[in-house]
């Protein structure tokens, strides 16, 4: 493009290094992230993101490359580079996923000395991690600075995948006495826990306060719950 007196700038750059990442040719996105340094451009925060997990489907978080993302991670901040908390999501939630906490947990410290403030999606993916890896008193301990529908959501179903029954159970009542309205995923959960331990009235109340409220339920998950436990006799057909 130079040769033909086109200037390339960093949003030519986002351009070009989105096309490499779409394609899953990260080697290629990486080199253009290095070619674009060395011509003197400044990268940006969309630079950042694109290259860690562009849209969350694309990226070196999504290429299972979390060492690559976190050295990039480092020389962004180094250089100066304004990052966004959408980029620290992206790499919180993948190492979340694979079950290391302390780099998430480092990366959430990361963003408060920079000054970024957490989004409620931060929380969430912390509190799954922690869930994951049952570190369940430190899950709640989040849940204090992020008390919204997306951290009580992602708290009930990590217990409910845990089987800890009393314990989801006491934080969908918190929830709900809260005033924070749950969806039918989260009822999912809970439901579905109380289901398993064999509490089939208290399933069967959950159920209908599910309906009462308005939410909608498919007919296949109510017929999945209850026949999970042989207790159809339940089942009310609308």
């Amino acid at each position: 493009m130079a040769q033909v007196g086109i200037q390339v700038n960093t949003i030519t750059f986002n351009v070009w290094i989105d096309g490499y990442a779409k394609s899953g040719q990260m080697d290629q996105a990486s080199a253009a992230y290095s070619e674009m340094q060395a011509r003197g451009l400044v990268p940006d925060s969309c630079t950042f993101n694109i290259i860690v997990a562009r849209a969350h489907k694309f990226g070196l978080c999504w290429d299972h490359r979390l060492d690559d993302a976190w050295e990039l991670l480092l020389g962004a901040i180094e250089q100066g580079v304004p990052l966004r908390v959408t980029g620290f999501n992206a790499l919180i939630a993948a190492y979340s996923k694979e079950g290391l906490h302390e780099e998430a947990s480092e990366l959430y410290r990361i963003m408060n000395k920079l000054g970024l403030a957490p989004s409620s999606s931060t929380f969430n993916y912390l509190i799954m991690g922690l869930c994951n890896q049952v570190k369940l008193d430190e899950a709640q301990l989040l849940l204090e600075h992020m008390t919204d529908f997306i951290a009580f959501s992602a708290y009930i179903n990590g217990l409910s995948r845990l089987d800890y029954v009393n314990e989801a159970y006491q934080a969908f009542a918190e929830m709900t006495s809260r005033g924070i309205v749950p969806n039918n995923i989260t009822y999912n959960s809970i439901i579905s826990t109380v289901c398993k331990a064999g509490n089939m009235t208290e399933a069967f109340k959950l159920e209908q306060n599910m309906r009462q409220s308005g939410i909608a339920c498919i007919m296949k998950f109510t017929i999945d719950l209850f026949s999970l436990c042989n207790h159809l006799c339940f089942l009310v057909f609308f």
